[in-house]
């Protein structure tokens, strides 16, 4: 499963920002994939390299500037799931650097 993600970053990070946001079924796809990630597997978005983690955080900034409600409520349901996750660790005082980095 983690080569899979691994691919999935690699195809994503290939694909330019303003192509991914200009085909609305892509667009509905990656951030409904992106949302479905973040609930099942938050250590591996949140623990991502900084350059591939902005990138996320990009495309996240994106769709909240999206009309279709769908895009923007797979963007709050990202970064509320992402929040929560970091004040967990950090009040656990178990946030690893590059979590904190990010």
């Amino acid at each position: 499963f983690h080569n899979c993600l691994q691919v999935f970053l690699s195809i994503i990070t290939s694909i330019k920002q303003t192509h991914l946001l200009s085909y609305p079924k892509l667009t509905l796809s990656y951030f409904t994939l992106i949302e479905t990630l973040s609930l099942v597997q938050i250590d591996f978005l949140a623990n991502l390299t900084t350059p591939l983690f902005g990138y996320l955080l990009s495309t996240i900034s994106e769709g909240f500037l999206s009309p279709n409600q769908t895009i923007q409520n797979s963007c709050c349901i990202f970064l509320d799931t992402f929040l929560s996750y970091v004040f967990r660790l950090v009040k656990k005082q178990t946030a690893s650097t590059n979590l904190m980095a990010n």
